[in-house]
């Protein structure tokens, strides 16, 4: 925060104007940050609040700037208030009763609109919105473009991500442009769509987190590809850990396995379902449930099931850190063998390196 801080700590949308002015959109309006040199100042007379001077009291989805206005995306449609005093604002209907304005952006000076009837372009001279080209209704499932992007060229396309579908137009047609679906993920979400150069970003990730892994498309080649193994798992993360070795950081999931993140920011990826993986952790659905990396580097991890002991995983990664599974060392330490035998909770290591395996009081194990 600066000065008097922003509005609210809940942050959906940040823009840039030059070098000047930075537009930050939260959950109790829209808050200016002015920049001169390497000082920040923000600016409350310019912030924009709900329910203040004609500024909608509904939920912000997106901004942009241009030379003049401040864009606003949200669940009431589009609205636009001036960068400079006194900073009026306008709503800017799009010809769509209860129109829900998801993204807004700037391409080659105009105005992009993502809403749930589409993409639509903003004509200064007519003061009116025009739809891009769309298909026929019954061609969508869903109309609800929660992020878009131009690519330039001639002519210009677009992309569009909205709940089920990757959309995208030539210039002439919109067409359904998805990347392969992932097994077992159902109601994934498109909510965020990149372009960069000929390249254009997005990841498929569900209500519950799953699947959200990279996926790039070749816009001259139409065709995805997918980051997959350097990608964090998408669950939720149950223990960190940091090798004193090599200062890698893992992290033990709830259900995607173990990861280990190197110095060059790349992510390994370590569990049961992994085909490339010569050994693999005990539990094939990829639960660690406890989770320590020792002062040699090695990591153990094991996952508590239900009333029976636990067999205790020990992996020595790729020393080289470069996720080559087959220079992998796996060890599994199963009950009763070297007196371990118990449902363990919680692995710690002391300043000595030795290693705590705490279990808890069920009758299955002697903890």
């Amino acid at each position: 925060s600066f000065g008097g801080g922003l509005q609210s700590d809940s942050v959906c949308a940040v823009d840039v104007w030059a070098d000047e002015t930075v537009y930050v959109a939260t959950s109790r309006g829209v808050s200016q940050i002015d920049v001169a040199g390497a000082l920040e100042n923000f600016n409350p007379q310019a912030s924009r609040s709900p329910g203040v001077e004609g500024f909608p009291t509904a939920t912000i989805h997106d901004l942009v700037a241009d030379s003049t206005f401040v864009w606003v995306a949200t669940d009431a449609g589009m609205f636009r208030y001036l960068r400079d005093p006194p900073f009026s604002t306008f709503p800017v209907a799009t010809g769509f009763v209860g129109t829900v304005a998801y993204s807004v952006k700037r391409l080659n000076g105009r105005i992009l609109c993502g809403t749930d009837v589409g993409l639509l372009i903003w004509d200064e001279s007519a003061s009116s919105w025009q739809r891009i080209a769309s298909a026929s209704p019954q061609d969508f499932e869903v109309l609800d473009f929660a992020a878009v992007r131009g690519l330039n060229g001639n002519p210009v396309r677009y992309v569009a991500g909205s709940r089920t579908e990757v959309w995208y137009y030539n210039g002439f047609a919109w067409g359904k442009l998805s990347p392969p679906s992932l097994p077992l993920l159902q109601g994934r979400l498109f909510s965020t769509v990149l372009a960069i150069g000929d390249s254009v970003y997005t990841s498929q990730v569900n209500d519950q987190d799953e699947g959200g892994f990279l996926e790039i498309l070749d816009a001259n080649a139409l065709n995805w590809s997918r980051r997959e193994k350097n990608s964090i798992p998408t669950s939720a993360i149950n223990r960190v850990g940091v090798s004193a070795v090599n200062a890698d950081v893992w992290v033990g999931t709830q259900f995607a396995g173990v990861a280990r993140r190197n110095n060059s920011r790349e992510w390994c990826v370590f569990n049961g379902n992994d085909p490339d993986v010569a050994a693999n952790m005990t539990d094939p659905e990829g639960r660690a449930s406890a989770f320590a990396i020792d002062r040699g580097g090695s990591a153990w991890f094991t996952t508590l099931p239900i009333n029976r002991q636990t067999t205790v995983d020990r992996l020595d990664a790729d020393a080289d850190a470069n996720c080559d599974h087959a220079a992998d060392l796996w060890d599994h330490v199963d009950p009763g063998e070297l007196g371990f035998g118990g449902r363990y909770w919680k692995i710690a290591v002391d300043g000595e390196g030795n290693r705590f395996f705490m279990a808890d009081e069920d009758p299955v194990g002697p903890g």
